[in-house]
């Protein structure tokens, strides 16, 4: 009998040495599982508020921008996005031979087309304007698309798939 009793006592306290153990392992495991799910929801945290950082300093630029043009054109009478233009087409034109090369090797790979972006509706007068001026340059030239960018500041950029030219 007191075999029996010594072995039950036995196996008891090895089952209760087991479930403290597993009862440790468990308490750990969900430590570090309450902690990863700490540890990701900053992370989402973080990138959120960056997201939102970002798309008000993006909104706060627009804006800025937009109270600036206005201002510039009540005081000076002259629009700003005419003198844009006229920028980009100043610092086109003064492009030197490589320069030239590498664009119109850069419009060839991108099947003759070039993208004119900007941060502001081009009429179709100007539009044809820079067509011209750009087609004679770059006489490579098949097609030049327009995109108005509202993410974009302020500014034109010419896109020819590889290279890229702005101006603000």
């Amino acid at each position: 009998m007191r075999e029996i009793d010594r072995k039950r006592d036995e196996i008891l306290s090895k089952a209760g040495d087991e479930a403290a153990e597993q009862k440790k392992q468990m308490l750990r495991g969900a430590r570090e599982e309450t902690e990863q799910s700490r540890k990701k929801w900053r992370e989402a945290l973080e990138n959120e508020k960056s997201s939102i950082l970002d798309t008000l300093r993006n909104k706060t630029a627009q804006q800025v921008f937009q109270i600036s043009r206005q201002a510039l054109n009540d005081l000076a009478g002259a629009d700003v996005q005419d003198k844009m233009i006229d920028r980009f087409l100043e610092r086109f034109s003064e492009f030197n031979r490589d320069k030239v090369t590498r664009l119109k090797n850069s419009i060839s790979d991108n099947k003759g087309r070039i993208l004119i972006e900007s941060s502001f509706e081009i009429s179709g007068k100007v539009r044809e304007k820079l067509t011209k001026l750009v087609k004679k340059r770059l006489d490579v030239i098949e097609d030049v698309d327009y995109s108005q960018k509202n993410d974009m500041v302020c500014g034109i950029a010419l896109n020819t798939g590889d290279n890229r030219m702005e101006c603000c």
